[in-house]
């Protein structure tokens, strides 16, 4: 079964893995501003990306957060 695995954000195609997002941005050289024109989500043990929206509802189904949120954020993992 999949489930969330770690923060990540998709930009040109390349995707960023971390724990948080703000760890993922600060972890890039500033010229790169990865998170504009990049999409905020997350990647399942499965290696997929999904959106924010996408990964609220994964996680709310897997019991990894207990009650639904339209936008899944880092916090509400840790």
């Amino acid at each position: 079964m999949k489930i969330i695995d770690q923060a990540a954000i998709w930009n040109n195609g390349i995707v960023y893995k971390g724990k948080r997002h703000k760890d993922i941005v600060m972890s890039q050289p500033k010229h790169l501003n990865i998170r504009k024109g990049g999409i905020e989500g997350f990647v399942t043990t499965s290696g997929i990306f999904l959106d924010r929206k996408e990964a609220a509802d994964l996680a709310y189904q897997c019991g990894q957060i207990s009650e639904p949120v339209e936008e899944l954020k880092s916090e509400h993992l840790y």
